[in-house]
């Protein structure tokens, strides 16, 4: 169960059904369908627009309060590019609330991870970044962009050891690339520190062929 910040509502989960009740005279305002699911978990947004609920299968569904309609793709849409406009003037703040508002109705979505990871990567959470690419990663495999921003948060944080390891990834992933986009980006990535890899090799044919091209 769930109240709104305002108290005004009390949200109550049964099965796969949410029923909403107004507190003031507790009577059932209206009720929400899940179906399919096991709602586990329910909770309002800090300002109360929006009510998200949680499956055991690890869903979330989100509704908006008041009309207690779904949330439509285009408001997901609608927040990241919020996000994204407030990150490249690199107010953090703003854009890591965004970012938040976005993955809690989208939290599969690896491009909002990517996103949120530069983000706590512009803060200096390093943590937090690594484990926002890492998740990224995760649900969408191979994403040259992801890596190279994960190996640089590694990298900036210090811990060289996972820079490299990271690095090794990369070239093992992307070694027989011949888009010149992406072994520009691979040179460049692997090659900021000494021994970024353990095998130049591999590095100095990318770069011959990209010379050449």
């Amino acid at each position: 169960a769930a109240f709104s910040p305002d108290g005004i509502t009390l949200a109550t989960a049964d099965g796969s059904t949410v029923r909403l009740w107004d507190t003031e005279i507790w009577q059932l305002r209206g009720q929400l369908e899940w179906p399919g699911h096991g709602i586990d978990g329910l909770f309002f947004t800090s300002n109360g627009r929006m009510l998200v609920a949680t499956s055991a299968q690890g869903d979330i569904k989100t509704w908006v309060a008041a009309s207690k309609q779904e949330v439509a793709t285009v408001e997901v849409e609608q927040w990241t590019e919020r996000a994204e406009t407030h990150l490249a003037k690199q107010e953090w703040a703003e854009a890591l609330e965004d970012c938040f508002r976005a993955i809690v109705m989208a939290p599969n979505n690896h491009h909002l991870l990517h996103l949120q990871g530069n983000v706590h990567a512009g803060l200096q959470q390093w943590a937090s970044a690594d484990s926002d690419f890492q998740t990224s990663i995760d649900i969408a495999g191979d994403n040259l962009e992801v890596y190279r921003d994960l190996a640089l948060a590694q990298l900036a944080a210090g811990h060289n050891d996972l820079y490299r390891r990271t690095c090794t990834a990369i070239l093992q992933r992307w070694g027989e690339t011949e888009d010149p986009e992406a072994v520009a980006v691979l040179l460049w990535t692997c090659s900021i520190v000494p021994d970024a890899v353990a095998d130049y090799r591999p590095l100095s044919e990318l770069g011959r062929r990209l010379v050449q091209e």
